[in-house]
């Protein structure tokens, strides 16, 4: 999967606040482009899963939800943010 390789990359999810944040901080977006989040999903009160998505379409700028569930697709077009793993120090001896 998309995540298993991710990992392999040295990739990780994303907290949940990188979607909202990143439509806030995202102003120039060009048309046409949709971002998922990559992060852990979020129940809703039927314990559907959802992840973030930020996008420009003509109507303007959005924060929205896509289908979070493990097997889910997305458009290949729509691009996927993971964030860097944390370098983690070795302990010292």
């Amino acid at each position: 999967t998309i995540c298993v390789r991710a990992d392999k990359l040295g990739l990780d999810l994303c907290p949940a606040e990188v979607g909202p944040q990143l439509r806030r901080q995202y102003f120039d977006q060009p048309l046409g482009e949709w971002i998922v989040i990559a992060m852990k999903a979020i129940p809703d009160s039927g314990r559907y899963l959802y992840v973030f998505g930020v996008g420009r379409d003509d109507d303007g700028l959005w924060l929205r939800s896509y289908n979070g569930h493990p097997g889910d697709e997305f458009p290949p077009e729509h691009r996927l943010v993971f964030v860097p793993r944390k370098y983690k120090m070795p302990l010292a001896a």
